[in-house]
């Protein structure tokens, strides 16, 4: 990176660079310090469309939320809502019948 360590440019480069390493909380933490030091050029509404996405739950975190939700609607025949959390989240329902419900 050419500059100063904490330029803006450096700044927006470290957050791509964090982002491409699959740690989308700390690339956020990232964006949010580049927006820090400018917001208001063409390089910041790049920078918020990344810091939205990186906002954003993970599928496993979503999935770690609604789990309960599906064991609920399961034990209360809700089978719609079963239904629509397996169409949501196949490799977490999938890992919940192998590794919980079914006998080893």
């Amino acid at each position: 990176m050419s500059g100063a360590p904490d330029s803006p440019a450096a700044r927006f480069n470290r957050a791509l660079v964090i982002e491409q390493l699959s740690d989308p909380e700390r690339a956020a933490g990232a964006w949010e310090r580049y927006l820090a030091a400018d917001a208001s050029s063409p390089w910041a509404d790049e920078a918020r469309q990344h810091l939205f996405t990186d906002s954003r739950p993970s599928i496993p975190q979503l999935w770690l939320a609604e789990k309960p939700l599906l064991i609920a609607a399961a034990t209360d025949g809700d089978m719609a809502r079963v239904r629509s959390l397996v169409g949501r989240y196949p490799l977490g329902v999938r890992h919940l019948v192998e590794n919980d419900l079914l006998p080893s």
